[in-house]
C-alpha cells in the first residue's frame, strides 16, 4: 500500500477500515477524513488503538508504520499500550482545575446551556478547591462546595 492507493481509498467514500500491513489500518469514519489504527494482541486479547495525531495525511504512512512498530514492541514487552496512554493522561490531571479542563470540552456540546456549568465552576468551585491537588481534596471540602452551590 502506498500514498496514492491510500488517497484513492479515502476518495471512494466507503466508511470502513483497510489493512495496510503488520497490524496497521487506515480507517475512514467520515467522508474525506481518515485516521490510523493499530491492531495488536495483549495477553491473548485483540485490541485496537488509534494513533495519536493519527489523521492522514498529517501523520504520514512512514510515521504510522514507525508508531505501529513501537506499539507492537510495547505489547510484546508485556505493557498494554492503551493502559499506558490512559496512565500518561492521568498524570497530566493533578489538580481540580486540570480535571475540569479535561472534562468540560467533552460535555460542553451535549449541554443545552454550557455556559451555566462553566460559570458555576468558575465562580463557586474554582475559588474553593480549583487549585488543590485531587488527592488532597477531602469529602468534607466537596460537601462544603455542594452547600455553597446549592
Amino acid at each position: 500500500m502506498n500514498n496514492k492507493k491510500i488517497q484513492a481509498f479515502i476518495k471512494t467514500g466507503k466508511l470502513t477500515r483497510k489493512a495496510i500491513g503488520d497490524g496497521l489500518y487506515i480507517r475512514v469514519q467520515t467522508v474525506g477524513n481518515a485516521t490510523w489504527e493499530v491492531r495488536y494482541t495483549f495477553k491473548g486479547k485483540r485490541k485496537v488503538i488509534a494513533l495519536e495525531g493519527g489523521q492522514y495525511p498529517h501523520l504520514s504512512l512512514a510515521d504510522a508504520k514507525i508508531e505501529t512498530f513501537k506499539i507492537k514492541q510495547l505489547a510484546r514487552a508485556g505493557e498494554d499500550p492503551l493502559a499506558e496512554r490512559a496512565r500518561l493522561k492521568e498524570e497530566t490531571i493533578s489538580t481540580v482545575d486540570d480535571l475540569f479542563a479535561d472534562w468540560y470540552p467533552s460535555i460542553e456540546k451535549r449541554l443545552k446551556h454550557p455556559e451555566i456549568t462553566k460559570r458555576i465552576y468558575s465562580k463557586e468551585i474554582k475559588p474553593l478547591i480549583g487549585y488543590m491537588q485531587i488527592v488532597d481534596v477531602t469529602p468534607l471540602q466537596i460537601r462544603s462546595v455542594f452547600i455553597k452551590v446549592a
